[in-house]
């Protein structure tokens, strides 16, 4: 097979709490380039065409991770079942858009 297979995962939001969440990279990826940025993409469906219903952009990016902090103000807005993909863009010319993680949003309370 080739091409890219994203990792599924459920993104677990909870009501009045800040979504804090750390992606680290296999022990064996090579560390991972201080220019890369990397969003989580929220959609109204899991078509192609799906509409981008809010982005979150990285927090931080470090050598072994990537880490994301957003403030419940922001996180209360998702919606139970939203879809979400994690999308990493590594410096390259042009830039490479890979999807390292995809699932659905899981509303606690």
């Amino acid at each position: 097979m080739s091409g890219n297979q994203p990792i599924k995962d459920t993104l677990i939001l909870t009501r009045g709490a800040d979504y804090i969440a750390d992606f680290k990279k296999h022990a064996s990826d090579p560390p991972i380039n201080s220019a890369t940025t990397a969003r989580i993409e929220f959609t109204d469906g899991n078509d192609t065409d799906a509409t981008i219903l809010e982005t979150w952009d990285a927090a931080e990016v470090l050598p072994d991770m990537i880490r994301f902090r957003t403030e419940s103000e922001t996180a209360d807005l998702i919606d139970d079942r939203t879809n979400y993909r994690l999308i990493i863009s590594f410096p390259d010319t042009p830039s490479l858009e890979h999807c390292w993680y995809f699932g659905t949003v899981k509303r606690i309370q």
